[in-house]
């Protein structure tokens, strides 16, 4: 009898040079594509998916829709892509004992070690994976606030409303691949070659897994082209269009040019398929490429010959059926990103149905996105005549009660308040001091808390930086490394060969201990070239070559390594902040059900710290301990949510949104002080 229909929802890519919007709509159940439109705007506009310049994208994005074949776009409401370079993202191992809220906190205190912004800096979201072995996945995706609000400013002066911001990968993700392949170990590669940067991201089933960003790509095949043949980079990229890595085309003079400068690519996807099976036991079985350097010439056979896997071309069309709008399939490519957010667009709920960073945007802007999203209920024409019928008497009758009865005395409304707000002051953070007590009794102007107690130790090896005046010159310092549960001697003269075939030889008998390193300087002959990197010792069975080796850790040139206080403080600096991380991993599943564990330790004890060097050994590393009791305070997670939301205004789904500082502890009185400060503030409409 009635439904809910809805706007349409149209995605919008928006990257360095050029912008896409395509709309899809449902028909018979499948997406058609209803319209298509790409604008090519100048250089200086965005950099790096920073906006340079708001008013002209905001102009731009307009032109866009405008302009859209085979009509205009008129729907306003839209999902968005961040690049890859302006999002930060990380797969998390948590205990699988853990519940779901235990896990969320878990991953927001170890949030900030993986991301370079603070936490109150940004937005975030995270899915789940499933099990991996011994441990559940959770994928973490962050971006700065402050780019989510740029974005959100220039689309809303285009006359534009942002529902959902994702990652460029969930969106490529949607449109190149599928769901199915059932065995979870197996991959799809997804390889993004775009003009500044080649991304690779890791597909299971539909789902973003892990992605890997790799600073090389088209521009720097142009340069590399330019450079060889001495051209200027407009005629560089054109032969590259036309020849690209056909040996056929072009007489095939690019194609050393182009294979020297995409060694590193393909060396550094290699090295991510293998620790993908290594570490996380996933398989890659295909390689779909996508981007506009995807489509050079020869590009995917030259991919596949060196990856040994099955490359093709993304082609996101595979999911949306043409209509009056004749998208040319060689070009579909281009459109990945923009297709994958389209059909984002055509889910039952757009703004919930994935990773959403604008999911921790304030109350008013995401109601506003939900009360735009749905319309009214569209009733057929009987029931309307009786809803209004019905509701007309109703008025006639109550109005003739309220007359006879209760009519009052017109009052005066009260006069509103025109003055301008203070958007300084609302911005301004605010503080509330809150004293916990874990004793028997609680003072009835404090919260009552448990406190958890620990003494850890961690130890770590750490690198020297000083130096001074060597006793031996034109030697190499080298760590030899066992990785076998028993030791390892090895003999005078014992041979150690670099990647490029240099050797050298140990100047005596050594034993190294089991599951240890052992660090040895061996003098260099007189012009000898120097070795680098990993040293695999020749002499040994080919099975113990992996598990006892040798690394270069520094070649003598006239000064020895030395130990500085500087270098003394940073390895206290990180055991510091490697035990707090312990100790809130000891202290997150003590937390019962209903309980908060507040992000900071408490000192209950000096700290005993013990390197084994001091400030002017003369040693390439050093080893040290820190030992210290620490303790964790947990409180009811719902009375502190009534504290917060009485003190800031903040309701209980944002915890988050205020920062803890340990103030002071009375461990007399058994009571610990805590400054809390708000760090959600006001945004002047």
């Amino acid at each position: 009898m009635f439904h809910w229909p809805r706007h349409s929802v149209v995605g919008i890519d928006v990257s360095d040079r050029t912008v896409e919007a395509v709309l899809l709509k449902r028909k018979f159940g499948k997406p058609w594509l209803a319209a298509y439109s790409r604008q090519v705007f100048p250089a200086g506009m965005v950099e790096n998916g920073r906006i340079l310049k708001p008013s002209e994208l905001a102009e731009c994005l307009r032109a866009l829709l405008r302009q859209a074949k085979p009509e205009p776009i008129r729907e306003r409401l839209c999902v968005l892509c961040l690049p890859e370079s302006q999002v930060f993202s990380h797969v998390f191992a948590e205990s699988p004992v853990l519940a779901n809220d235990q896990v969320r906190r878990a991953i927001l205190l170890e949030a900030e070690q993986f991301t370079p912004i603070p936490l109150r800096e940004s937005y975030y979201d995270f899915l789940p994976l499933g099990k991996a072995g011994d441990a559940q996945e959770v994928y973490y995706v962050a971006t700065r606030r402050s780019l989510v609000h740029q974005y959100l400013e220039v689309f809303r002066s285009a006359g534009i409303l942002p529902i959902a911001f994702e990652p460029e990968s969930a969106s490529l993700a949607r449109s190149l691949t599928r769901r199915g392949l059932t065995d979870r170990g197996a991959m799809v590669l997804l390889l993004d070659v775009g003009a500044r940067t080649t991304n690779a991201h890791l597909v299971r089933q539909g789902t973003v897994v892990g992605s890997l960003t790799i600073p090389r790509a088209g521009s720097h095949f142009t340069a590399a082209v330019a450079t060889a043949l001495k051209l200027k980079e407009t005629e560089a990229e054109e032969k590259k269009i036309a020849s690209g890595f056909d040996a056929q085309r072009g007489r095939g003079e690019l194609l050393p040019t182009l294979v020297a400068a995409a060694r590193p690519i393909v060396e550094e996807i290699k090295r991510y398929i293998a620790y993908a099976e290594e570490h996380r036991s996933l398989t890659v079985q295909q390689v779909i490429l996508a981007g506009g350097s995807a489509l050079l010439p020869g590009f995917p056979e030259y991919l596949a010959a060196q990856l040994g896997l099955p490359v093709t071309l993304g082609n996101p069309l595979q999911r949306v059926r043409l209509g009056a709008a004749k998208l040319p399939e060689r070009e579909s490519v281009l459109y990945g990103n923009v297709i994958g957010l389209a059909l984002r667009g055509l889910m039952r709920d757009p703004v919930g149905g994935g990773l959403n960073l604008l999911s921790q945007a304030q109350d008013r802007i995401r109601s506003e996105q939900i009360q735009q999203f749905f319309t009214r209920p569209k009733l057929d024409r009987k029931l309307i005549g009786l809803m209004v019928a019905f509701g007309l008497s109703l008025a006639v009758l109550a109005g003739l009660v309220w007359f006879r009865y209760a009519a009052p005395s017109p009052a005066r409304r009260a006069p509103v308040d025109l003055s301008p707000v203070d958007w300084q002051a609302l911005q301004a953070p605010r503080t509330y001091h809150l004293v916990f007590s874990y004793g028997t009794t609680t003072p009835s102007e404090s919260l009552s808390g448990r406190l958890l107690e620990g003494t850890f130790t961690v130890t770590g090896n750490h690198r020297t930086t000083g130096t001074t005046t060597a006793t031996l010159l034109n030697a190499v310092s080298v760590r030899l490394v066992n990785e076998r549960d028993v030791e390892q001697p090895l003999v005078l003269r014992t041979r150690l060969q670099s990647a490029d075939g240099s050797i050298v030889r140990l100047p005596q008998a050594v034993v190294v201990p089991a599951d240890s390193t052992l660090a040895v300087e061996i003098p260099l002959a007189e012009g000898a070239v120097p070795p680098n990197g990993r040293l695999r010792i020749p002499g040994l069975r080919a099975d113990l070559q992996d598990e006892v080796y040798g690394e270069v850790l520094q070649t003598g040139t006239g000064s020895d390594p030395v130990v500085t206080a500087d270098d003394l403080t940073a390895a206290r600096l990180q055991l510091q902040t490697a035990l707090r991380k312990k100790a809130q991993d000891t202290f997150v599943p003590q937390a019962a059900v209903g309980e908060y564990l507040l992000p900071f330790d408490i000192p209950l004890g000096e700290e005993q710290y013990a390197p084994d060097a001091a400030a002017g050994a003369k040693v390439v590393e050093f080893s040290a301990a820190l030992t210290q009791s620490v303790g964790g305070l947990v409180t009811s997670e719902r009375s502190l949510q009534e504290v917060i939301a009485r003190e800031f205004g903040i309701t209980q789904q944002q915890l988050e949104s205020v920062s803890y500082q340990l103030e002071g502890v009375d461990l007399e009185q058994r009571q610990i002080r805590v400054i809390i400060t708000s760090s959600l503030q006001a945004v002047e409409k």
